[in-house]
């Protein structure tokens, strides 16, 4: 089981490494294809900020997931640091299992977030609010994967150096 899950979450890093670069890529195609448009040939695209916009949002969420998986999200850790190793660890627990409550809370209201925007459009592309929105439950339950992954198998601190 442990390793089942911990193979499960590097292979979802991995997806979503080569979405979000391939993300990244689209945008930044996009919105020089936009400024060649709208300044050179004065013939915008009316929907390319927005498609920007939710490939942002998609992008975001999915970093969220793999942030909570590397430990790498913004976190005070001054206090933690100087407890005995053994607290410090329950420390960890309690966090992470706090992540996965919210998280699960998150998967819940975002199904009935894309179930309530499924009649809707959205202005400049025309498709229905609910790929948009989708990323709210799929990016919480992303979150719960890692995180639970980090339960079985914690991540490593990064190492700073300071010089």
């Amino acid at each position: 089981m442990k390793n089942a899950l911990v193979s499960a979450a590097r292979a979802v890093e991995v997806v979503i490494d080569v979405l979000s670069r391939a993300a990244v890529v689209a945008m930044t195609a996009l919105v020089l294809v936009q400024i060649v448009l709208r300044y050179i040939l004065n013939v915008p695209l009316p929907w390319v900020e927005e498609m920007t916009v939710f490939l942002m949002i998609w992008m975001a969420f999915m970093g969220a997931a793999v942030g909570v998986r590397r430990g790498t999200h913004i976190a005070m850790t001054m206090l933690v640091e100087r407890l005995p190793r053994g607290l410090a660890r329950v420390i960890f627990y309690v966090s992470t299992v706090a992540i996965i409550a919210f998280a699960g809370v998150v998967v819940w209201q975002g199904v009935l977030l894309v179930i309530s925007v499924g009649n809707q459009r959205s202005a400049a592309l025309g498709v229905s609010m609910t790929y948009p929105y989708l990323i709210v439950p799929l990016g919480a339950f992303l979150i719960i994967l890692q995180a639970c992954a980090n339960v079985v198998d914690p991540p490593r601190p990064a190492s700073v150096d300071v010089d």
